[in-house]
């Protein structure tokens, strides 16, 4: 509307003078600035957006079909940066572990899995003054793993055992159904591996263990 009431009095025939009175009086340099801070930040979440939809149909084309060797420090990466997106503040990760981890499975359904994780750990650290989540890949005894630990609250022992049953949480109403551990639990058992919650000085761990590359 103000754009609007400079232009009408362009075509009114207003003199400079009157053009320039009225062009601070609705302070029009203010508004061309927050335009420019409009027009970018819908340009970043288009991009954004899209990024969100290739990440969301190469999850639906991945979690189905049949077992297969797939790159488990690649999952993880992926799974990673598209709850890196959604977080509200900055969260420093640590990654450690080997570049490549050959694993056995449906790379779609864990790649749910490891989000979960990785979100319930963003989560976790909302209150903590220096927000840290470490991801630890490796392998042993036959399985790949990855690991996911906080330096949030942690987990009461009171709690633990109760953790991977349905519709169990911790989170305020609202921001949580209680089936993410429990249905990435089932995940994990139907590829012969497993989900477990890790002995943790500070903080909550998660490791999930799965057969590696040629596992039958």
């Amino acid at each position: 509307r103000r754009f609007e009431a400079y232009f009408n009095a362009v075509a009114d025939g207003k003199t400079r003078e009157e053009l320039k009175a009225l062009r601070a009086e609705l302070k029009l340099d203010r508004e061309v600035t927050n335009m420019r801070t409009a027009v970018t930040g819908a340009r970043d979440g288009a991009e954004r957006v899209r990024d969100i939809v290739e990440d969301l149909r190469r999850l639906s084309a991945d979690g189905q079909g049949e077992m297969t060797a797939f790159d488990l420090a690649t999952t993880t990466k992926v799974a990673m940066s598209w709850v890196m997106r959604g977080a509200k503040r900055e969260v420093e990760v640590i990654t450690e572990g080997p570049e490549q981890l050959r694993a056995y499975g449906r790379p779609g359904h864990i790649q749910q899995v490891v989000m979960n994780l990785f979100q319930n750990a963003i989560d976790a650290v909302e209150g903590t003054p220096a927000p840290q989540i470490r991801v630890t890949l490796g392998e042993e005894d036959g399985m790949a793993w990855v690991r996911v630990s906080d330096n949030g609250p942690g987990v009461p022992e009171a709690i633990a055992a109760s953790v991977f049953d349905p519709f169990f949480t911790t989170k305020d109403v609202g921001k949580g159904t209680g089936l993410g551990l429990s249905i990435s639990h089932k995940i994990a058992e139907e590829h012969g591996g497993s989900l477990t919650l890790c002995e943790a000085a500070a903080g909550a761990c998660f490791r999930l263990d799965l057969p590696l590359e040629g596992a039958p």
